[in-house]
């Protein structure tokens, strides 16, 4: 999913992790999405050029570009020490509240990612890419009904801005609506239909709902246009695991683990099957991983539960 930068050579991509415990939902909008920008590179030496007059916003500039560079290189740490120069010389440096913020976001510090935002937005309520980066925040750091008023409020600004539905679709599915995270997805899809991971989403969706023949479909629909989306073979395997095609849901995991080897859900669903068909040796070894890959997996913790009753 991007972040919106401003100023920077490249985006800044963070995938939205897996929100479900034994389901995934996939959070990666490269495809099909497009990067806004408020201001280039070369715009802003034009700018140096033009504020010789004033030292001090000269020198914000300076330590504004090097934040970028930084940012672009992806030395966030670094970055944000550019930045934070950026704003003691200029307070109401839009722009350099916003790229902290995103900076910020990559090493998880959601809290100071949102108050570099809100900064932002209080002092350019009209920019779009501001909003989504604070909700964005906001539904890294589990404030889902946060997430949804700053959405709201970009799509009002807004209305053409291609990610809104697809965030809604993943505030609502973690708030546990699924009807109208469906919507949301479907919205989206309706935008960019060649998108796998919308797909996949609404695949997610759609099994939530116990619509599994749907769910397949969209499954389905989701690998004709990516055959190495991990999240969909996720989908399809708990499907399977339902009708108790235990060894095609094995099949559909290993799949997935193909092309994402380090699959948390997918390393745990895999453990499931084998502790189905009493494989309690290789059951152990994938919860086990599992746990490794993510120790607030619920659904491993509950599996390896199952496996201690099985011995």
């Amino acid at each position: 999913m991007f972040l919106r930068c401003f100023g920077c050579g490249k985006s800044s991509i963070k995938g939205v992790g897996e929100v479900r415990p034994n389901s995934t939902f996939a959070g990666n909008m490269e495809k099909g999405m497009g990067v806004r920008w408020s201001m280039g590179v070369a715009i802003a030496l034009l700018i140096l050029t033009a504020c010789g007059a004033n030292d001090k916003e000269t020198k914000a500039q300076r330590f504004w570009l090097k934040g970028n560079e930084q940012l672009d290189e992806r030395n966030f740490a670094k970055a944000i020490d550019y930045y934070d120069e950026a704003i003691m010389l200029d307070p109401n440096f839009t722009a350099a509240y916003t790229n902290r913020g995103i900076a910020q976001f990559e090493m998880a510090a959601y809290p100071q990612a949102i108050q570099s935002h809100t900064m932002a937005i209080n002092l350019a309520p009209d920019q779009s890419e501001t909003w989504y980066n604070r909700g964005h925040a906001f539904l890294m750091y589990g404030q889902y009904e946060n997430a949804l008023v700053d959405w709201d409020s970009l799509e009002r600004r807004d209305p053409g801005f291609l990610q809104v539905d697809f965030l809604r679709g993943l505030a609502l599915a973690e708030l546990d609506d699924y009807q109208p995270s469906l919507e949301a997805f479907e919205r989206a899809l309706a935008k960019d239909s060649a998108n796998a991971e919308l797909w996949t989403n609404k695949a997610n969706m759609l099994y939530y709902l116990q619509r599994n023949g749907e769910a397949m479909m969209a499954v389905r629909k989701a690998l004709a246009l990516d055959n190495k989306e991990g999240n969909a073979y996720n989908v399809q395997a708990l499907i399977y695991a339902e009708q108790e095609r235990y060894a095609a849901a094995l099949a559909a995991v290993n799949e997935g683990l193909r092309y994402s080897p380090r699959h948390p859900y997918l390393t745990n669903n895999k453990g499931y099957i084998y502790l189905k068909l009493d494989s309690l040796n290789e059951a152990e070894t994938y919860l086990n991983e599992a746990l490794k890959l993510d120790v607030r997996n619920p659904w491993a913790f509950r599996n390896k539960g199952l496996w201690y009753l099985a011995q």
